[in-house]
Parts: structure tokens; C-alpha cells; sequence
């Protein structure tokens, strides 16, 4: 992206109008969060030190017509002179004759800030007259407000007719080279980033996007516009009505193209703008008569996990910043509560296997306590770095498929398969008829043995079930509970689920729980609401000990049995989900640690990339593993992919 730059300009003796971005957060009349400035100050020095006399200009939040104490650029000023050192006066206006004279008497090395841009109507209306009084204070023009310059505002386009020549300043010549360079040659993975009030004003980027990027990480305001679309209640969050059908079409693009849309799961809540404090709670707990103000820490491990995956973090519109308890009270930035560990957005290259890496990173970090196995359950995984590793689980049910006949040659195929493999769990889960058998030919592996249904007592007069100690005795170290097939075909409830659950779990049984949604409520935006719905009943009365000891598989209903899978950005979206809920219903340890499967037509042509999310820990595999030879490669497969992310 070509473009005349700054640096190209001769600066010296003139008077340069700076257009920039310090629409900073306020707080208590001083800057709360000085980041926006920091960004132009190389800008600034640049200009200042090669002669020129600067006039520079910004928009602060958003003044309802007219000017606005608490809204003016004074405190900005301020900030402004500590950061360079030097005197920055505030002009009593940004247009008319006494800021005229001011800016004209600015001498070669100093430097005039002029008042809010929008405290004139005119600014937004990207009024030509306004904009011919703004170009009359100086000799060039030089745009370094990147976050703004999509906006045709007086002091943005209509500017440029009547002020030449017209540069670029270093902030936005160095967004521009890494948008040029990532548009046109990323490398991939490649994660965008989004943020600020309004879906209006991003509707344009969000369709390009789209179509650019693998993932696309949404926050701010606008993000509450996207989970209405999805049908969420968020209170008296921001949500802007007229987009909500907009929002809706940009999630369907993003299913279709295969982009993963990563949205918060959990918000800070307020009674409003100017509350003192606030709470975290889910997306689908917020109060009618409160608003969500920030992400909740659930969001932030899930956006963080999807940025970990970039090669270039670069093309953003925010990144993520996090500050220590205050609030952002007025002022631009979105505005919010901070809270939590303080965030930072380490812009510094890394070289990991050849790629460059921008790397989001908490100041204080804690190894993860290891998680308490249950009774006879299987690895949970290991610490690798300070986090959790955990160990892929692959899971093979049989289904009502395979008599006695049939499952002892396939027992055997799969066990001769993997005399020597390791870094993977295996069970299979055969018929109930086929279970002792089963049992005998994989006694003394590694491959561990699953049934695919369990009663809830230990006995009594229950014509055709099982009850777990029953499984118990025949080897069984692991129940599927809940899966889809028996939730559409037999009537099962999350309440019989729960109660299954809590039966297997009283005699050392390790649960599957089984979750997902169909295809209606998957294309009416109800995938989330379908999966916190099924988790909470199902885990309902389980104290943190008892969690900590499941096993969740996604399984998607309309995948599965149809040859047509969830992608790995959407089975790793649930993933994270299902996640950050039990985080909430139990604990972040807990969390990390649960292992959260993927089901529904996974075969040894997709796993790789299934299980290349971090969020996807393994596979339930139906059909595929009818096939000895097919299922082992699953297997195998998924212990070179973990053996890969150990390294």
C-alpha cells in the first residue's frame, strides 16, 4: 500500500496539521489508559524535531451536539506534555478566530492541541465548510488516526480537498504496511480482532474480514449486537436493534467460509457507565436491568486461546487491554471496567519455528495445580510450561453394531494395532453383548473398556438395563451417558442424564457426558444455549471433586451418522464454551484440566485437523471405528498431534 509518508515531507518551517487518535478512556479528569497516546508520540517527536510547528487534533468520546466539560481534550493535554517533555496548551476551540491567531503564533518545535473535534456536529457530518476552517490553520496535513481514518469525518476526508499535501503519519504507515503484507501474502493461522461500540460502524470490515481471515475475535459494545443475534438476553447492554440482522448475516458468512467467531461467554455487569464495581457472570445470566461493561474472565482464556493459534496477531482493530480495578468512566475506548490481572499486548516479534509471533501475555502467571484423578479414570494429563497438557482421549463406540463374531476379530485388529503407541487414551465401547468378550482381549493393554449406557441404581427391578457395579465387574472403566442417539430416540432428559451420572460416578465409573445440539437449533443461533442448557442440568448437584473426574464429548447431532462434521473452528468454539461454563459451575482448575471430546463423523481424514485446535481433546469415533484398521489410524494419529504440541 503505497502511500506518501512523514518522513517524505519537508516539514521544517511548516505548520503540520496531525490528525490523531486520543480518544483515551477518563478517569477521575486524568487519562485512565495513556496506550492511544504513546502511539502517535513518535509522530509528534518526528514532526517537533525536524522544525515544524504541529496543530494537532482528535475526537473525545461522543458529545451529544454540542460542547462538553467532562468531555474535553484538557486532561489529554496534560498527559500529552508529560509524555513529551514540553509544554502541550489546549486551544480554547478547534475552529473560529481565536483558535485561528493560537495557531498560527505555534513556532517551529512547539506544539498546539486543539479542543474536541466533536464538539461541532460538523465534524461527523464531514462538513466541507468546517473542514476548509480546520485546513486554514496549517501548511500540510498528516493522518495518523488509523482506528478512525475508516470514518468519512470532516477532519478525515473532507480535510485532504483543501489541505495538501496529504501524508501519512509513522503510526498509521506502519498499520498500513502490516495490513498490505497480511491482506496480501498472511501467513496462516491469521486472527482479526474487533472491538468499539457500534456493528454501524464496522459492517463494511466485519463482510471483508470474513473473507480474510481463519478466525475473528469480537469485543466491545458491538459484540452484545452479535449475541442478541444469536438470541442471547443481555439486559440493558448496548445493542443496536437496526443491526441485529446484519449481526446474524456475518455469522452465517462466517459458518459458511469455515471462520471461527469468537464471541464473549461471560461479561462484567453494572447497574451502568458510572457504577464503582461490577460482577462476572455468563452471557445468558445477565440481569434484565443491567448492562455488560467488559469481558469476564472466561472470555478472556478464550480469546486468548484463539489468539495463541496466530502466526501474525497484527491485523486488529484492539488489542486486548486489561487494567487494575477503576473504572473507565468517560472518554473513548469503548469505555468498561478493568479489573482482574493487568493485560498487556506484547507487540514484540518472537521467533518460533520460523514464524513471527505477537504474543498476548499475563504480567503474573501461575502453574496450574494437577487435577485430581477419580477412581479408575484415565490420564487426565501433564503440566507443560506452567499449563496443563492434556492427555488426547480417543473413544470407539460400536454402537449396536458387531456381534460376538464380528467384535472379536475387530477387538483383536485394533489391539495387534497398537501394541506400541502411547501419549493417547483408548477405550472401546462394544455392544453389551460383546462386553466380556471384549474385555478379554484387551486384558493387560493399554485399551481400556466402555459401555455405551448405564441404569442409575445399583439394582433392582429394571427389566434390560445394566447397572454400573455390573459394568464394574465386567472391566468397564469408562459410560457414555446422554448421547444424542438415546436423548432423540428414547426420551432421555438432562435429568436422567444427571441422575446416571451421579449412579456411574458411585461406583468408580468414569462418565462421558454426551452434549449437542441439531441442526434447527444450530441454524436458529441456539448452539450455546442448547449446550449450557444440557451441561447445567446435567452437572446439576455435582460438587467440584465430582466434575473434575467426567469426561464431555461435543457431539453435534446433525453430524453425526451424516458424513458431514462440524468444522474445527466450530467444534472448537463449543469446546471453549463448554469450557468456561464449567470453570463457572465448578472451577478454572477444574476446567483446565477436563478433557472435552469431539463426536460426530470424525474419521482418520479429519482428525488431524480437529484435534490441531487446542480446545478439542480427543475423539468419540461411531462409524470409523467399525474399521480396526481405520480406528487405529485415528489413534495414532492423535499421539503424533500431541506429541507435536508437547514439544
Amino acid at each position: 500500500m503505497s502511500k506518501l509518508t512523514i518522513e517524505q515531507l519537508p516539514l521544517a518551517g511548516k505548520r503540520v496539521f496531525v490528525r490523531a487518535d486520543l480518544n483515551a478512556p477518563l478517569g477521575g479528569g486524568t487519562v485512565a489508559d495513556d496506550t492511544r497516546l504513546r502511539a502517535v508520540i513518535p509522530t509528534l517527536r518526528l514532526a517537533l524535531d525536524r522544525g515544524a510547528a504541529v496543530v494537532l487534533a482528535s475526537h473525545l468520546g461522543r458529545p451529544k451536539g454540542g460542547p462538553d466539560p467532562k468531555l474535553s481534550l484538557e486532561p489529554v493535554a496534560e498527559r500529552l506534555g508529560e509524555l513529551l517533555a514540553r509544554p502541550v496548551p489546549l486551544a480554547p476551540d478547534c475552529v473560529g478566530e481565536a483558535t485561528r491567531a493560537q495557531a498560527q503564533a505555534v513556532k517551529a518545535g512547539e506544539l498546539l492541541l486543539l479542543e474536541n473535534l466533536r464538539f461541532h456536529p460538523e465534524e461527523e457530518k464531514n462538513d466541507d465548510g468546517f473542514a476548509r476552517q480546520l485546513a486554514e490553520l496549517a501548511d500540510c496535513y498528516v493522518n495518523d488516526a488509523f482506528a478512525a481514518a475508516h470514518r468519512a469525518h470532516a477532519s478525515i476526508e473532507a480535510i485532504t480537498h483543501h489541505l495538501q499535501p496529504a501524508a501519512a503519519g509513522l503510526l498509521m504507515q506502519q498499520e498500513l504496511s502490516a495490513l498490505g503484507r497480511i491482506l496480501e501474502a498472511p501467513e496462516r493461522p491469521l486472527v482479526a480482532v474487533l472491538g468499539g461500540a457500534k456493528v454501524s460502524d464496522k459492517v463494511t470490515l466485519v463482510e471483508h474480514l470474513v473473507g480474510k481471515v481463519d478466525a475473528l475475535v469480537i469485543g466491545g459494545g458491538m459484540a452484545f449486537t452479535f449475541l442478541r443475534a444469536l438470541g442471547h438476553a443481555v439486559g440493558r447492554s448496548l445493542v443496536e436493534p437496526d443491526r441485529i440482522e446484519t449481526a446474524r448475516s456475518a455469522l452465517e458468512q462466517a459458518r459458511r467460509r469455515g471462520v471461527q467467531l469468537a464471541l464473549p461467554v461471560d461479561a462484567v455487569v453494572a447497574d451502568g457507565l458510572d457504577s464503582s464495581s461490577g460482577r462476572a457472570v455468563g452471557i445468558r445470566q445477565i440481569p434484565d436491568d443491567q448492562m455488560g461493561l467488559d469481558i469476564g474472565p472466561r472470555t478472556i482464556e478464550q480469546f486468548t486461546a484463539v489468539l495463541a493459534k496466530a502466526t501474525d496477531g497484527r491485523l486488529r482493530e484492539a488489542a486486548l487491554r486489561r487494567g487494575h480495578g477503576g473504572h473507565r468512566a468517560r472518554g473513548g475506548g469503548g469505555g468498561g471496567l478493568q479489573r482482574h490481572r493487568r493485560w498487556r499486548y506484547d507487540r514484540r516479534r518472537q521467533r518460533r519455528r520460523g514464524q513471527r509471533q505477537d504474543r498476548l501475555h499475563l504480567d503474573r502467571r501461575r502453574r496450574l495445580p494437577r487435577i485430581p484423578r477419580g477412581t479408575n479414570a484415565p490420564r487426565r494429563g501433564r503440566s507443560h510450561g506452567g499449563r496443563v497438557m492434556r492427555t488426547p482421549l480417543v473413544i470407539g463406540n460400536w454402537k449396536m453394531f458387531g456381534t460376538l463374531a464380528e467384535a472379536r476379530p475387530l477387538a483383536s485388529g485394533v489391539r495387534d494395532g497398537l501394541k506400541r503407541f502411547k501419549g493417547v487414551d483408548v477405550v472401546m465401547c462394544p455392544p453389551f453383548t460383546a462386553l466380556a468378550a471384549v474385555g478379554e482381549i484387551v486384558q493387560g493393554t493399554a485399551i481400556g473398556l466402555g459401555a455405551q449406557n448405564c441404569h442409575w441404581e445399583a439394582s433392582g427391578a429394571h427389566t434390560g438395563e445394566i447397572a454400573p457395579p455390573m459394568l464394574v465387574e465386567l472391566g468397564c472403566r469408562v459410560v457414555l451417558i446422554g448421547h444424542s442417539e438415546r436423548r432423540r430416540e428414547m426420551g432421555e432428559t438432562d435429568e436422567l442424564v444427571n441422575k446416571k451420572i451421579v449412579g456411574a460416578l458411585a461406583h468408580g465409573l468414569v462418565p462421558v457426558l454426551c452434549v449437542g445440539e441439531t441442526a434447527e437449533e444450530r441454524r436458529q443461533g441456539l448452539t450455546f444455549t442448547t449446550v449450557e442448557g444440557q451441561l447445567r442440568a446435567s452437572l446439576a448437584g455435582l460438587d467440584t471433586a465430582a466434575v473434575a473426574r467426567l469426561v464431555v464429548a461435543y457431539e453435534p447431532v446433525w453430524a453425526i451418522g451424516t458424513g458431514v462434521n462440524a468444522t474445527p473452528q466450530q467444534a472448537a468454539e463449543v469446546h471453549g464454551y463448554v469450557r468456561g461454563l464449567v470453570s463457572e459451575l465448578a472451577s478454572k482448575e477444574v476446567a483446565q484440566g477436563l478433557r472435552v471430546l469431539y463426536g460426530g463423523s470424525v474419521k482418520a481424514d479429519n482428525v488431524d485437523a480437529l484435534l490441531a485446535e487446542g480446545e478439542i481433546d480427543g475423539a468419540l469415533v461411531g462409524g470409523a471405528s467399525l474399521n480396526a484398521q481405520g480406528f487405529v489410524s485415528i489413534v495414532k494419529k492423535a499421539a503424533r498431534g500431541a506429541a507435536t504440541r508437547g514439544e
